[in-house]
C-alpha cells in the first residue's frame, strides 16, 4: 500500500512539474527586416576629411580674428580639423598664462563649431626645427604637462594627439631629440600626462617601433602600445612613401630604427591600426595612388583621416575616376568612395533567433554587422536594443555588452542579446538597435537604407506561451 501512494505521488509530481513547464515555456518568431546596403556619405564622428590651421601661442597676439574668419571658411561637410600648435615664443622656458588661455580659446572655438580635432603642437612650420625647438628636453616635457590640462578638459572633443611636440613641422624629424632614449622620454611622458581617452601617434612604424621596443604590432594589445597610432603626410607619395618606408627587409632585424619595405611596413599597419588610428596626406600624383592602387592601399593602411586639400592633383585624379564594382557603390567617384570607406562604416547584414541554454525561458536575437570601412572605430560606442510592446507602446531597453572597438575592418560581428521571458510577456513586440557616441552625444549612423538617427528597425518578434498554442 505504501509503495501505491508514494508511486500516486511520485506521477503526480511529475506531472504537476511538466504541466508548469509546459505554461512557462514560449514560442519566439521574429519577421526579420529585409537589411539592404546604403551608399551615403554618414556623417559618423571620428572619421573623413580634414583641414589644416595653425596658431601661434603668444604673449603679443592674439589668434581671435584668424581663428574666426578660419572658421567661418571651413567646409562644413568636414567633421575633424587638424589644428597645429606652435610654442616656439616659449621656447625658453614655461608656457605663460596668456599662452595657456589661448589654447584653452582655440580647442573650445572649434569645439562650438562641431569640428572634432586632430591636434599636433611644434616649434617650427619653416624647417628649422633646431633653431626653433627648446635647447632642453625638460622644456619640451614641461610644456607637454603644461598643455595635457587644457587638452584633458576637452578630452571629448580630441580625436588623436599626433607626434611629440618635435621635428619639422612636429612630424619627428631633424630634431635633436630623435634618438630612441629621448623618444621614448617624451613619448612615455606624453602618455602619463594626456588622458587615457585620447590616442597618441608617431610618425612612421620605425618610430612605433623605437619607442615601443619591439617589432610585433600584436603588442599594441598590451601596455601603452594600443594608444600609439601612426599618422603619415607622405602616404602613397612614393615607393617608400617619400621616406617611411626603407628599401630592405627589417625581416630577422634586431634594430628597431631599421625600416622595412613597402609591402613589410604596409603589413605591419594592417595589424598595428586595428587597434589605433592611422590618417594624414595623400600626396604627388603617380602610379601609387591611382584609384584602384590608393583603395588597396588605404584599405590595409586602415585610414581613417585624410587632407581635403593636400595634394589637389591627386584628389581630382581621384574625382574623376569611376568606381565599376558589382556594389552599391558602383557609378560613385573614386573620390566619393574613398570618402564613404574612411574609417569604420557599419552595416547590418542578418537579424535572427537563436536557441538560448535548456532551462532559459527565452531565446537569444543574433545580430549580424559588418564593418566595410579601411577603418576600425577607436571608441567603444554603446549598443542598445529597444523592445516596444506593438499593443500597449510599454519599451523595454536592453544594452549589448558589445565593444564595437573590435568590429574589424573588413569582417561581420555577430553579436548576441538575450530575449528572456522574465522580462517580456507574450505578445508582439517592434526591435530596434541604436548606436550613439556618449562624449559627443551624437549617433552612430548605420549603412543601411532604412537606418535613421534613431537607429535601424530589425523586425516585429512574436511570444507565445506553448501550453495555449498546445491546448488550442
Amino acid at each position: 500500500m505504501r509503495k501505491y501512494i508514494v508511486a500516486l505521488l511520485i506521477i503526480f509530481l511529475i506531472s504537476s512539474g511538466a504541466v508548469y513547464m509546459l505554461q512557462n515555456l514560449h514560442k519566439f518568431s521574429l519577421d526579420s527586416q529585409s537589411f539592404t546596403e546604403s551608399a551615403d556619405e554618414l556623417a559618423n564622428p571620428y572619421c573623413g576629411w580634414y583641414n589644416i590651421y595653425g596658431y601661434i601661442l603668444s604673449d603679443n597676439n592674439s589668434p581671435d580674428s584668424k581663428l574666426n574668419f578660419e572658421i567661418s571658411v571651413d567646409p562644413p561637410e568636414n567633421r575633424l580639423v587638424l589644428l597645429e600648435i606652435n610654442l616656439k615664443e616659449y621656447r625658453l622656458g614655461a608656457i605663460s598664462e596668456t599662452g595657456l588661455s589661448q589654447l584653452d580659446y582655440i580647442l573650445s572655438a572649434w569645439e562650438s563649431a562641431d569640428r572634432t580635432i586632430i591636434l599636433r603642437f611644434l616649434y617650427d612650420w619653416d624647417g628649422k626645427a633646431y633653431e626653433t625647438e627648446p635647447s632642453d628636453i625638460n622644456t619640451v616635457m614641461l610644456h607637454m604637462t603644461q598643455t595635457a590640462d587644457i587638452v584633458n578638459s576637452h578630452a571629448s572633443g580630441i580625436y588623436v594627439i599626433q607626434g611629440i611636440f618635435v621635428g619639422n613641422c612636429g612630424e619627428m624629424n631633424n630634431s635633436n631629440y630623435m634618438s630612441q632614449g629621448d623618444m621614448c622620454t617624451l613619448a612615455s611622458h606624453l602618455a602619463s600626462v594626456i588622458d587615457v581617452s585620447i590616442p597618441l601617434s608617431v610618425r612612421t612604424p620605425a618610430h612605433w617601433r623605437e619607442i615601443m621596443q619591439s617589432f610585433d604590432p600584436a603588442a599594441a594589445l598590451n601596455g601603452q602600445g594600443h594608444r600609439f597610432g601612426l599618422f603619415n603626410d607622405g602616404m602613397m607619395g612614393s615607393q617608400s612613401d617619400l621616406g617611411t618606408y626603407g628599401d630592405k627587409s627589417f625581416s630577422g632585424s634586431s634594430v628597431y630604427s631599421d625600416k622595412g619595405t613597402r609591402e613589410e611596413e604596409i603589413a605591419f599597419q594592417n595589424t598595428l591600426c586595428l587597434y589605433a588610428p592611422n590618417g594624414g596626406e595623400a600626396v604627388i600624383d603617380n602610379s601609387f595612388n591611382d584609384y584602384e592602387n590608393a583603395v588597396h592601399t588605404l584599405n590595409s593602411m586602415h585610414i581613417s583621416y585624410l587632407n581635403s586639400l593636400y595634394d589637389a592633383q591627386v584628389l581630382n585624379k581621384w574625382k574623376a575616376a569611376v568606381h565599376t564594382h558589382n556594389d552599391v557603390f558602383n557609378g560613385l567617384s573614386g573620390y566619393e568612395y574613398i570618402s564613404r570607406h574612411l574609417g569604420y562604416r557599419f552595416v547590418l547584414r542578418d537579424c535572427r533567433l537563436q536557441s538560448a541554454s535548456l532551462f532559459n525561458r527565452g531565446k537569444n536575437l543574433v545580430i549580424s554587422i559588418e564593418n566595410t570601412g579601411f577603418a576600425n572605430c577607436y571608441k567603444s560606442f554603446p549598443l542598445r536594443l529597444t523592445i516596444t510592446n506593438t499593443e500597449t507602446g510599454s519599451v523595454t531597453y536592453i544594452d549589448s555588452d558589445a565593444d564595437t572597438r573590435t568590429f574589424d575592418s573588413g569582417k561581420t560581428t555577430d553579436i548576441i542579446i538575450p530575449l528572456d521571458t522574465s522580462t517580456l510577456q507574450p505578445g508582439s513586440y517592434s526591435l530596434t538597435l541604436e548606436c550613439s557616441d556618449p562624449a559627443l552625444k551624437k549617433p552612430i549612423l548605420f549603412a543601411n537604407k532604412t537606418a535613421t538617427k534613431d537607429g535601424i528597425f530589425l523586425g516585429t518578434l512574436h511570444i507565445s506561451r506553448i501550453s495555449e498554442t498546445f491546448l488550442s
